[in-house]
């Protein structure tokens, strides 16, 4: 998987604020290729309406002082064979068009990662961070990509999309002050 920066044809513009006991995110993809773009942040959020509660829908990992959170497709385990991944459900993009989401993740943010899930046995460390990272897998469609409805509006199953090697990732920080729950138990891989 690759990173993406602002001069890609996909840009992205983020912003967080505390409110009400929860995390509350706002963010815009902008979509500046010639082409349509699938990413995989196809739960809801989207419209000016309420902050949806995101925690299953989004991977979070301590990192750098910061809180990173990852609507991603996660690539294998990286030290076993892996049989099943999670694929989250896409969205679309049309060419030059914006797509705006916001959801809300309960405070004090919880890490959680594809190969490790919580279990009663976890133990966690809370950490005060600064900075929110956000980062957001995408493919170009293709001729090949199949979408299928989800049964929300704008929400799809990707049934055939990119490979990992043609998969990218677009990231943008900013300022958030929030309590982080950070994974301290050595089985635990961060993402």
């Amino acid at each position: 998987m690759q990173t993406s920066n602002a001069t890609d044809t996909l840009v992205l513009d983020l912003s967080a604020s505390v409110e009400g006991g929860a995390l509350h995110v706002r963010y815009a993809l902008i979509n500046r290729a010639g082409r349509a773009i699938v990413a995989f942040d196809g739960a809801t959020g989207t419209g000016g309406g309420p902050f949806p509660d995101l925690t299953g829908q989004c991977y979070v990992s301590f990192a750098d002082g910061a809180v990173r959170v990852q609507r991603i497709r996660p690539s294998p385990h990286p030290s076993i064979d892996t049989t099943r991944i999670f694929m989250p459900a896409v969205s679309q993009i049309a060419p030059q068009e914006t797509r705006r989401v916001q959801f809300r993740l309960p405070l004090p943010v919880k890490e959680r990662s594809e190969y490790t899930p919580d279990y009663p046995g976890a133990t966690y460390e809370q950490q005060l961070v600064n900075r929110l990272e956000l980062r957001i897998g995408y493919f170009f469609k293709t001729g090949e990509t199949v979408l299928k409805p989800l049964g929300t509006p704008g929400v799809f199953q990707a049934v055939k999309g990119a490979s990992l090697s043609q998969t990218f990732q677009v990231a943008q920080i900013c300022p958030a002050t929030i309590d982080v729950l950070v994974r301290t138990d050595a089985e635990f891989l961060r993402m």
